[in-house]
């Protein structure tokens, strides 16, 4: 049964105020004042954790839907995304003074207030004003959070919670909201589809603008409108959130780019943000469709000698004998393939290295897209139905530079996403070394620069090759210790890059040397990136 509750204002200042200390989502938690205040407020302010992890929720898309209406009422309707470690999407209904399902006084009351204030654009101003205010602020720091954001976050938090407690009257006593708020556990309404979505207004400081101008609601150009928010990922991209959006949604996807830029981290991590289960198929080029497919093998439990029981299924098989004829099916024992596991259990298959495959193993995969379904005709052409949630994931790298077969354009049909991969750019390049190395920060961005340099030179054909990430990250742990000593970093640096990323990109002579004049230049680059100072 449902848990239904009452509270009073001074309840929920209590349980708001009290309830939580710190948050590592908030850097100016610790019991230090607020750094920006509402216009409202006179003095200091104290943090409220809820409030502020609210606002940080909203600026980061965790509001995936909010609609004006709940069935022919007013009101406000929320669906949000799970929190991290948690399943399932969370869905509010709000309509002061009743509020379903929320579990306990948190962060989703002040996602439900923030919403509320935003569907009363007229009455929110100065919400509505911190909001943007701290939206530009958003965009100016790329959209990642830190020090430059912490008045414009505290303002808006602060705002917030003057908009919980009085709406846009003044703070004076008897003007608080005094209606009890009834609180439901669990949420049944439905909103009305045809009533405005706010969700993008809360990210996109353009459609805000338009909306509190003209009141009508845009859709969001911002490339967060087709993805999923993640924390936590060792992948560094785009490309992680809008792969979980796909697998979410059941969306064949191809993932296309060169070596070293994550493709398989991604589907790895995008399928447990999901919360599916992954199936992985390595690629190579002496893969037969058997090997996707499923076939017989020796049941050692009947077999006496194994070396033996192989030999006859290879020579029945040789001479398309039916095992699945009286007595030698007593011998035999039928195990699935990753590809017919898949499609059983409902799982995403995520087959790497798809293109290094030949074409009849890979176009195994058209008609279990297409059609969902399977014929094993090795099996008695026993049919295999898709469960629900079964999916395909490719990831291949392209180009004249790989070895590489074509992908049949009639299968590519079949995967209505392609998620391109590249290098990261320099500062995020640079940060993903520092947090797997520990290196100092400028020796990071020295080497990513460098990396970036390789890069350049290979497009236009001056080097045979260029450094990968794998390469980068190889560099960055074998200076790690050395940098730690009084040696000369450009030194170490120097003699590093001899040892990981270098022979590879300088290409060899027709001896099989490593080519000396590229060599020479390459650590040349090395020097002329050098940070002033270091």
């Amino acid at each position: 049964m449902a848990r239904r509750w009452f509270a009073g204002l001074w309840e929920i200042e209590q349980e708001l105020r009290n309830g939580k200390t710190t948050s590592p989502l908030v850097p100016w938690t610790a019991g230090q004042p607020l750094p920006g205040t509402a216009r409202r407020r006179e003095g200091e302010a104290p943090c409220v954790i809820p409030i502020a992890e609210a606002v940080i929720a909203a600026l980061r898309g965790d509001v995936l839907e909010a609609r004006t209406r709940v069935g022919d009422q007013p009101g406000v309707w929320v669906r949000r995304r799970p929190r991290r470690h948690t399943r399932g999407e969370r869905v509010l209904r709000f309509d002061w003074p009743r509020l379903d399902g929320l579990r306990r006084l948190d962060a989703d009351l002040g996602l439900v207030a923030l919403l509320e204030a935003v569907a009363q654009r007229k009455r929110a101003t100065d919400l509505l004003d911190a909001w943007q205010a701290l939206l530009e602020a958003w965009a100016a720091a790329e959209r990642e959070l830190d020090h430059t954001l912490a008045v414009p976050l505290a303002r808006a938090a602060d705002e917030l919670w003057y908009w919980l407690i009085y709406r846009d009257q003044e703070p004076l006593p008897g003007r608080e909201r005094r209606r009890p708020l009834e609180v439901e556990s669990t949420c049944t309404a439905t909103p009305d589809p045809t009533s405005d979505d706010l969700a993008p207004l809360l990210t996109d400081p353009e459609a805000l603008a338009v909306y509190r101008d003209t009141g009508l609601v845009v859709p969001s150009r911002l490339p967060e409108a087709l993805t999923r928010r993640v924390e936590g990922a060792t992948f560094q991209g785009p490309q992680l959130g809008q792969l979980v959006l796909a697998v979410e949604r059941g969306l064949h996807a191809m993932l296309v780019g060169p070596r070293g830029t994550g493709k398989s981290l991604c589907a790895t991590e995008a399928a447990g943000y999901a919360h599916r289960e992954l199936r992985t198929v390595e690629g190579h080029e002496a893969m037969q469709p058997v090997d996707l497919l499923g076939g017989y093998v020796p049941d050692q439990r009947a077999a006496t000698d194994p070396f033996a029981l192989q030999a006859e299924l290879a020579c029945r098989l040789a001479g398309g004998d039916e095992l699945e004829s009286a007595g030698a099916s007593a011998r035999y024992a039928w195990a699935d393939g990753p590809l017919t596991q898949a499609m059983r259990r409902g799982q995403v298959l995520f087959v790497d290295e798809a293109n290094r495959m030949p074409g009849k193993t890979l176009n195994v995969l058209l008609g279990a897209i297409s059609r969902r379904v399977l014929v094993l005709t090795e099996h008695g052409s026993r049919e295999v139905q898709a469960a629900d949630g079964f999916m395909v994931v490719m990831a291949m790298n392209q180009g004249q530079g790989y070895l590489v077969n074509p992908i049949d354009a009639a299968l590519a049909d079949r995967f209505p996403m392609t998620l391109e991969f590249d290098y990261l750019e320099p500062k995020a390049e640079a940060r993903l070394v520092r947090q797997h190395t520990g290196i100092p920060a400028t020796v990071a961005t020295w080497m990513a620069r460098v990396a970036q340099e390789t890069r350049s030179l290979r497009r236009t054909r001056q080097l045979p090759a260029d450094m990968s990430p794998r390469g980068l990250l190889a560099w960055g742990a074998l200076v790690k210790e050395p940098l730690q000593g009084a040696g000369d970093p450009g030194r170490i640096l120097a003699d590093a890059a001899l040892l990981t990323w270098l022979p590879g990109v300088a290409g060899r002579d027709s001896d099989g040397r490593v080519n000396v004049e590229t060599r020479d230049l390459l650590l040349q680059m090395v020097a002329n990136h050098r940070p002033a100072g270091v």
